[in-house]
């Protein structure tokens, strides 16, 4: 079910996971949030730890060491703010649900990189 600008709604889902938790959410950024449980069209959910493997291990000639740094760093503030959200004790226990997938990651590193190409 989505969530549209400036809705409030509190409800307990099971996601793809493997565990249930309870949380609001209010949008006013002007997107909807779905959580459905159907599969994600762009692959498995990740977690911090394997984005940061994924990161670490992309060989320099793509992701300069700079890149890969900011782009840590911005996935480490977005599990820290899901961990808060969700009531979790680590943030490398979320699992990222849109921010997660591949297209996602591609997001943030492409913006990154951009930025950094122009200095």
């Amino acid at each position: 079910r989505g969530h549209g600008h400036g809705d409030s709604e509190s409800h307990g889902r099971s996601h793809s996971h493997g565990h249930s938790h309870s949380h609001s959410h209010e949008h006013g950024h002007g997107h909807s949030h779905s959580h459905d449980d159907a599969p994600s069209s762009t692959g498995p959910l990740r977690n911090l730890p394997q984005i940061r493997t994924m990161l670490l291990n992309a060989p320099p000639r793509f992701i300069p060491e700079r890149v890969k740094r900011l782009a840590i760093e911005t996935f480490t503030e977005l599990a820290v703010a899901e961990s808060l959200t969700h009531g979790t004790t680590s943030p490398d226990s979320v699992h990222f649900h849109e921010v997660g997938a591949i297209d996602s990651i591609a997001d943030v590193v492409g913006t990154l990189l951009a930025l950094h190409k122009l200095g």
